[in-house]
């Protein structure tokens, strides 16, 4: 066989080959997740996007989304997590990944990938609470003004409530009026409570002073003149 006759052959035959193998093969697609935050309370958003890889750039390429979880309302690689309704936990966001011609998508091997991600809801902090008492020192009759501050770390409403072990107490908001005219002598305790919109308390205690009443004043004695 001469030497023309030998190349014709191996063309045909690396031809043959290429036409048999291709000239490689398309790799899976792959799908990753991130959740951002991954850690929140309970209304906070999160945002969860998926990440498609090894995807052809063919203009007959198309990539379809589906999603499932609590709380999820997806479109297309990004799903938001709504969490308001959420109990404190652990929580996981599936995504699906299905690539093709439009209407085929996922019907070849390698053209589908799923991926999963976790995100946590965090308990609510308690609120915090602190009160004064002016003045801290009343008599018998007088009033006390027990003003006090609470806060929430994450921002919920809140309400007041109050008690005393002496006299009357009469709430406005962050404002507590103690009205003293039935307490007793001594130290009278007003317990201040905060409380916010998901039932997470906080108390302090205030000590107002009742003092005893002064005496009255002293009749002076006026001796009747002789006659």
């Amino acid at each position: 066989m001469n030497s023309l006759v030998r190349w014709q052959c191996l063309s045909v035959a690396f031809v043959l080959v290429v036409l048999v193998s291709g000239c490689g093969k398309t790799p899976h697609i792959t799908l990753a997740c991130e959740a951002t935050p991954p850690a929140v309370y309970p209304g906070e958003l999160v945002i969860v996007h998926a990440t498609a890889d090894s995807v052809s750039t063919g203009k007959s390429a198309n990539l379809l989304y589906k999603w499932a979880g609590t709380g999820v309302v997806a479109n297309g690689e990004t799903a938001r997590v709504v969490t308001v309704s959420m109990v404190p936990g652990t929580y996981t966001v599936n995504a699906d990944v299905e690539k093709g011609k439009p209407g085929k998508e996922g019907q070849r091997p390698g053209e589908s990938a799923t991926c999963s991600i976790a995100f946590t809801v965090k308990k609510l902090d308690p609120p915090t609470i602190s009160c004064s008492a002016d003045p801290p020192t009343v008599s018998p009759g007088a009033s006390s003004r027990i003003t006090c501050v609470g806060a929430s770390p994450q921002n919920r409403m809140l309400s007041y409530r109050y008690s005393t072990t002496g006299g009357t107490i009469i709430g406005i908001g962050n404002v507590g009026i103690l009205l003293a005219s039935e307490a007793p002598v001594g130290p009278v305790a007003i317990t201040s409570t905060v409380e916010d919109d998901e039932n997470h308390k906080a108390s302090t205690e205030t000590k107002v002073t009742i003092e005893d009443a002064p005496p009255p004043p002293a009749i002076p004695h006026v001796q009747p003149r002789p006659h």
